[in-house]
């Protein structure tokens, strides 16, 4: 970038000295866009949430006047296809109100030289929006592959044996789809950096090899299984938990959000907790399946 004036060069140091600890400070740093081609930015902040990679992108500009709209229009632009999690725009100078309009409905963080000066930039780190990603998953097929190739049909109570252990195709069956639900699934979705690039429909097929696994048949004939692929399509539904309720519990925050996800036809509730000194928000959800008395007030409260 630019030679830095002293302003810019104070604020580059003081987050240095603030994230010594916390976070890796890059300045000037170079991010591949998802096309291959690199990109200049001013600051990048990296640290991790939960074990989940964060970038937060500062963008610096010194400039006479208050900085406009046009400035906004080229972060956009050029953070389209970045792999950050918040922009963080710094003007010497203020932003005009259309700028601060854009930047508001595009989530592009605004800050005067004074207050980024001034910021706590540890406590920056704390502020990770929570999200809900709900999944239903469906199977489309299941197949074993084996030594010699298994007929068709086979009923799920037949006999199979896992590393040693005796069980039944039904049960060997019910392992491996929790398996891609609980391992391979939320892996997929988590290489995804916003909400926007979040697909709403998942559909793959998973290929699962498999080591000391025999099925035998009721006469007796036994088959070694190498691998199984698992066709299944997952529907999603990731959405900005809106608090719905707030306590505070001696020392702990507590807050409660609901919300109905018609593509499954279940009411999730999501509980977030944080104690204080706690940088990491935890979350857990519980999700029923609505019945029909509620599912039928549901879709006359969409109506109305």
């Amino acid at each position: 970038m630019p030679a830095r004036t002293n302003d810019f060069q104070q604020l580059v140091h003081r987050i240095y000295a603030q994230l010594n600890d916390d976070a890796v400070v890059t300045e000037s740093a170079l991010l591949q866009a998802h096309d291959g081609t690199r990109r200049e930015v001013d600051i990048l902040i990296e640290y991790r949430v939960a074990d989940v990679p964060m970038r937060i992108a500062v963008e610096c500009r010194d400039h006479r006047r208050s900085s406009d709209i046009q400035w906004i229009d080229s972060l956009l632009g050029k953070y389209r296809d970045l792999p950050v999690d918040r922009i963080i725009a710094v003007s010497k100078n203020g932003f005009s109100k259309s700028a601060r309009r854009k930047a508001s409905a595009h989530r592009i963080e605004l800050r005067s030289l004074r207050s980024a000066m001034s910021a706590d930039w540890p406590k920056e780190l704390e502020r990770v929006t929570p999200v809900s990603v709900l999944t239903g998953f469906e199977v489309l097929s299941v197949v074993f592959n084996s030594t010699p190739p298994l007929p068709g049909g086979i009923d799920p109570a037949t006999a199979a044996v896992v590393d040693g252990s005796p069980t039944t195709v039904h049960a060997l069956v019910r392992d491996l789809i929790t398996y891609v639900r609980k391992a391979l699934i939320p892996q997929q979705l988590h290489s995804y950096r916003s909400l926007a690039e979040m697909p709403k429909v998942l559909e793959n097929t998973y290929e699962l090899v498999l080591v000391d696994v025999t099925i035998v048949l009721a006469d007796g004939t036994t088959y070694r299984v190498s691998s199984c692929e698992i066709s299944a399509r997952t529907h999603v539904r990731a959405e900005i938990v809106e608090p719905g309720q707030e306590l505070l519990l001696g020392n702990v925050g507590v807050t409660i959000a609901s919300h109905y996800v018609p593509e499954l036809d279940e009411l999730a509730t999501v509980t977030i907790t944080q104690t204080p000194g706690e940088r990491f928000v935890r979350i857990s959800e519980e999700v029923r399946k609505l019945t029909t008395g509620e599912l039928t007030e549901r879709t006359h409260e969409t109506d109305s």
